[in-house]
């Protein structure tokens, strides 16, 4: 039998005697539609060649991920040689769509491959990788330009919240009882000491900023490093952090107190430190009794590791000491390095006067020469020997932040509320309005601050030191003996509403009680204004040696580098019943961690009562 030819054959190889013998009438025909065919063929041809554009040259593994090999390595690491013996491999696909630098794309291997080969380290690969970027500084990324304020005064913010940043980092073993402490102080910062706190924990870290994170050495020390920088912003803030991680390691410690260190927030390390019997005793999860029985592995302080702080801010024995003397101890250290008012203080172990100042109007120097000069020539105010003690408590800041006798709408609050609202950092533009005329018209904001003013320390004048006053700009304050202790400058004077001020303040109308009998029996008219001493005030009875300003105390404080103060006011003797108190005060201030309390005592002199 014959064959059907094909393109491949030839002419000379081919069957004639199989052609079809055609009449040459049929031929033409059959031709001109076969040469039709072909030429349309060709034209199609053509018009696809035209229109067809190859695809795009697939980029090599190389162009995608220049370390491929590394990365192929790596996944490949302890397969079988050579090359994939129990299946073919594949051809490599080309990764689409194209991964932009620094990132590779993703490898994924068919199971003919993996299948038998162990599972490659992913976390070390993770840990290595995050390593690599931590070291990564983008250079396009600046939090805050050089020079430029981006964040607000720090101090100043601190001044308006009443409070610092700081951040508390809590670490110990498990069931040294950082939850329970925390717990507490949060508590009691926020309901009595109206502080604003936050705790960060291992939960709210693992359920959220953590929660790709394990157990491993690296990624302990990713959690710890994460939850330092969430801590340093919340104390940028102002506000009081603290973060209670068991964070084993002191490298890991140590990088968060330099983050904030750093950045200028204080840092405060609390070890709870606590023996590891004592611990197995109260077991308040049953963890250590699941280490004990081989459930657990790696467990912190049994057969994983635990790096003791070498030295903490704090340390807490919680087996010595009840949750209450830990809260105390913590809060005594916030008080003593001055954590928890807003203002910066030069000595923490003192308790800030209200308003923040510490006010000393006593004039010095040169400055004294030239008001001394200058008070010859103003009108001249005659005072009671009440009004020169009231003089004095003014001049040498004990009435802080009062800086003179009072205005008229000081006065008013004093009246009326037992305080001020004041504003010493101007936040509102009301910083010093109590010591201008009184405007009882102002519209600006209200100062933010409330401090106790409950005592009027008024100056009452007659009627003829009122027209002496008339526009006077100043006035020279003299004693009963004619020496000029004082300048009072701006001076306002306004009605002695004399039944208002003992009613206001002894709740009663008594004749005979002495302080209203002085308040009765005195001038029609109050002058209110800031004064300046003309140097200490001195009485010459042998005890001015014995009377010292706020700042005299406060030097003499420092100068027996007291950490905190403890007072006592006597008016009779100082007795046996005086002595015990005094012993039991300070016993008391030691047990809960002052190491040296210093005694003022104060006795009272001079007339009291008939």
């Amino acid at each position: 039998m014959g064959r059907y030819a094909s393109a491949d054959d030839d002419d000379e190889d081919f069957d004639r005697s199989r052609r079809p013998q055609n009449s040459g009438g049929m031929r033409t025909p059959a031709l001109a539609f076969v040469g039709g065919m072909l030429a349309a063929t060709l034209m199609l041809i053509t018009y696809q060649s035209a229109m067809y554009k190859p695809p795009p040259a697939c980029a090599t593994a190389t162009e995608l991920c220049p370390n491929v090999k590394d990365v192929l390595g790596e996944v490949l690491k302890g397969c079988p040689t050579p090359e994939c013996p129990q299946a073919k491999c594949p051809t490599p696909r080309c990764p689409e769509p194209r991964c932009p630098e620094p990132f590779c794309p993703k490898v994924e291997l068919p199971e003919s491959i993996t299948k038998g080969c162990p599972a490659p380290d992913v976390s070390k690969l993770v840990a290595e990788h995050r390593q690599k970027m931590l070291q990564h500084v983008g250079a396009n990324i600046i939090e805050c330009a050089p020079g430029k304020d981006c964040r607000g005064d720090r101090k100043q913010k601190f001044k308006r919240l009443g409070q610092q940043g700081v951040t508390l980092w809590f670490t110990g073993l498990s069931g040294a009882g950082k939850t329970t402490i925390t717990e507490q102080l949060e508590k009691e910062l926020i309901f009595k000491y109206g502080k604003t706190v936050y705790r960060i924990d291992g939960d709210n870290l693992r359920t959220g900023l953590t929660k790709d994170l394990g157990f491993s050495p690296s990624d302990r020390t990713e959690s710890v490093r994460r939850a330092s920088e969430t801590a340093s912003l919340f104390s940028d803030a102002g506000v009081i952090t603290m973060v209670t991680l068991i964070s084993p390691y002191r490298n890991a410690r140590n990088s968060a107190r330099s983050l904030h260190r750093d950045k200028g927030l204080p840092f405060l390390e609390t070890y709870l430190d606590v023996p590891l019997d004592v611990l197995r005793k109260r077991d308040p999860k049953g963890l250590y009794k699941k280490v004990d029985a081989g459930l657990i592995k790696g467990f912190t302080g049994v057969d994983a590791p635990y790096e003791e702080p070498l030295d903490p801010e704090i340390v807490l024995k919680t087996h010595e000491l009840s949750v209450s003397e830990s809260v105390a101890k913590i809060i005594k250290e916030l008080e003593s390095r001055g954590l928890l008012s807003g203002e910066t203080l030069e000595n923490p172990a003192l308790a800030p006067p209200d308003g923040g100042e510490v006010v000393d109007l006593i004039a010095k120097g040169e400055d004294l020469r030239k008001l001394r000069e200058m008070s010859k020539s103003l009108p001249g105010v005659p005072l009671r020997d009440v009004d020169v003690n009231w003089l004095q408590v003014i001049g040498e800041g004990w009435a802080s932040p009062l800086k003179g006798f009072m205005r008229e709408g000081p006065l008013m609050q004093t009246l009326h509320f037992n305080s001020w609202v004041i504003d010493n950092n101007n936040f509102t533009g009301m910083a010093s309005y109590t010591e201008k005329s009184t405007d009882w018209l102002h519209t600006a904001t209200m100062p933010p601050n409330r401090v106790s003013m409950p005592i009027p320390i008024v100056l009452p004048i007659s009627d003829f030191t009122k027209r002496q006053i008339g526009t006077a700009g100043a006035v020279t304050l003299y004693n009963s003996a004619g020496k000029a202790l004082a300048i009072l400058k701006n001076p306002e004077v306004y009605e002695h509403r004399k039944e208002e001020i003992i009613a206001r303040g002894f709740g009663a109308i008594d004749a005979d009680h002495p302080y209203i009998q002085l308040i009765s029996g005195a001038g029609n008219w109050l002058l209110g204004g800031e004064i300046t001493l003309l140097g200490k005030i001195a009485y010459g009875d042998g005890l001015d040696q014995f009377r010292m300003t706020v700042n005299e105390l406060r030097a003499e404080f420092a100068r027996r580098k007291a950490d905190t103060v403890f007072a006592f006011q006597t008016r009779n003797p100082t007795h046996a019943g005086h002595a015990f108190l005094m012993r039991d005060a300070q016993r008391q201030l030691k047990k809960r961690g002052y190491k040296n309390p210093v005694l003022w005592l104060s006795p009272l002199g001079g007339w009291t009562k008939d």
